[in-house]
């Protein structure tokens, strides 16, 4: 009788549902770290307010780590070669409607600057959301940016640009209407 009540106490114990829980955290934790890491860059989280709309101010200095997401003014930065610099309220709205930044530092890189035009200008004749910019002051040569992912490069790099450009160009990332 007593080896009846040990058997009963040990086969309603939590352990095999414990297990079970540990062992679906572990699937997910694996298929997380397999899906995201085949993706160039490196994720950077949405913060409140990231998908708010300015109306036409552009009034942010330029400087420091160019961001991935936050709010933006209404209409699009332009698309292709721009080699002037643009406030990120303009281009972060082209970042939520899918489109892909490549930012750079130097004004004295003629051959870089002409590289990284041709780069644009090829998927822009393809019709890719594609742009380029002057960041002035960050520590990367070029920084390329999608909404909420990022790839710092300390030289062009053409098949690094290929895989973010395709990777992430044409993901629209709106919020869902409410």
């Amino acid at each position: 009788m007593a080896k009846k009540k040990q058997k009963k106490a040990q086969s309603s114990s939590p352990m095999p549902l414990f297990a079970a829980g540990a062992a679906v955290v572990v699937v997910l934790v694996v298929a997380f770290l397999i899906t995201s890491g085949s993706k160039p860059g490196q994720f950077v989280p949405e913060h409140q307010g990231d998908h708010d709309h300015l109306g036409t101010t552009t009034n942010t200095p330029p400087g420091g780590d160019p961001p991935t997401s936050g709010p933006h003014t209404d209409l699009l930065g332009p698309w292709g070669v721009n080699q002037d610099y643009m406030p990120p309220e303009r281009w972060l709205h082209n970042l939520e409607d899918g489109g892909v930044a490549i930012l750079y530092s130097c004004l004295d890189c003629p051959e870089l600057v002409s590289q990284l035009a041709a780069l644009v200008e090829r998927h822009r004749n393809r019709d890719r959301h594609v742009l380029m910019a002057y960041w002035p002051g960050m520590t990367p040569v070029i920084a390329l940016r999608a909404w909420t992912r990022k790839q710092d490069l300390a030289s062009f790099d053409q098949g690094a640009i290929e895989r973010f450009i395709i990777a992430f160009e044409g993901i629209d990332h709106h919020q869902p209407q409410r």
